[in-house]
């Protein structure tokens, strides 16, 4: 019996020795892991933002010691939120680099929150060293320019469109990035361009919508109007107006470029045109049967009148003939 509990404890310390032996090996492993990950991922974006790579240098130099030696349950998950920084950042990047204004925008979000990751998950992690302090302010520098970047590239593409629509997402996408890079005055700057671009456009198409629907209504009570004279010079001066206001209207849509709404506002011309043009040839031709029927009545009545005059002639000669045959006598 003795002998019994004597193996059995030998085998118990010969577990826990066995565990203690397979703990810093099982957590370097998770440093070589974490190590291959990061050191074979590639992006352009190493190349232009050099902080960037220098985060990813530092860390692979942490992680390359922790393979030396136990690697710590905290340099194993500061290691990882620098992977997930360096991989989002990428994403971010690629996202950047669309001709998309949505996909810019996601990239912005992106930004917005691996600057947070910077500023408090890396910075406030368990691991400390100059080590992790360096990667911390490499990885901050590295959004602040990339977001420098973003705002810098939108504000220069707002001022080579045309649409306004676009000008007003690309001043708004500016704003954002600068004032998340922390530049201020320059966000300040974008800024008024923005708002006061965004409120003349409002305002101006706010007038064209209200002079289409003008139109629109004048055009729909001029189909309406019965199909007497009266009623037809009616829809013909309504079809006019209705022209005028629809071109008002694509006047304020051309200043801004909004091409659909030009191109809604030329049809709804041309259709107007075509009926006013159609009240064009049937009051003509009510005027044309108007005018012949004049010219008839005109050339009766003349006719009547050089009949009458004959006759008043003859009757006035044979007066005469009387006259002078009773003075004969």
């Amino acid at each position: 019996m003795v002998a019994l509990v004597k193996n059995m404890g030998l085998k118990v310390l010969f577990s826990v020795v066995l565990a203690l032996a397979i703990l810093p090996a099982a957590g370097a492993q998770n440093c070589s892991v974490l190590a291959k990950e990061i050191r074979v991922y590639q992006s352009p974006a190493f190349n232009e933002y050099s902080e960037l790579n220098d985060v990813k240098q530092s860390v692979l130099l942490m992680l390359y010691g922790g393979e030396r030696g136990a690697c710590s349950k905290e340099t194993v998950n500061f290691a990882e939120a620098v992977k997930k920084f360096i991989f989002d950042f990428d994403a971010a990047y690629n996202l950047s680099k669309s001709g998309d204004i949505e996909e810019k925008l996601k990239a912005l979000n992106i930004s917005y929150k691996l600057k947070e990751t910077a500023k408090t998950g890396l910075k406030k992690s368990l691991v400390s060293g100059a080590a992790a302090e360096d990667i911390t302010e490499s990885a901050t520098q590295a959004i602040n320019d990339f977001l420098i970047t973003q705002a810098e590239t939108n504000a220069r593409e707002a001022e080579s469109v045309i649409k306004t629509r676009e000008k007003i997402s690309y001043y708004r996408y500016a704003t954002l990035a600068y004032e998340a890079a922390g530049e201020n005055i320059q966000s300040a700057n974008v800024r008024i361009k923005w708002n006061n671009l965004e409120e003349k456009y409002k305002k101006d198409m706010q007038a064209a919508d209200a002079l289409f629907l003008t139109a629109e209504s004048e055009y729909a009570a001029a189909l309406n109007k019965s199909l007497s004279i009266p009623s037809r010079i009616s829809a013909y001066i309504l079809c006019e107006k209705s022209i005028s206001h629809f071109e008002q209207a694509s006047d304020y849509y051309k200043l801004h470029h909004e091409t659909e709404k030009i191109r809604e506002t030329v049809k709804r011309i041309s259709e107007v045109a075509r009926t006013a043009l159609s009240l064009t040839y049937k009051l003509g031709l009510y005027f044309i049967i108007i005018i012949a029927l004049l010219i008839i009545i005109s050339l009766f009545l003349m006719d009547r009148l050089i009949a009458w005059d004959s006759d008043a002639y003859d009757h006035y000669l044979g007066n005469e003939l009387i006259r002078v045959s009773e003075s004969e006598r």
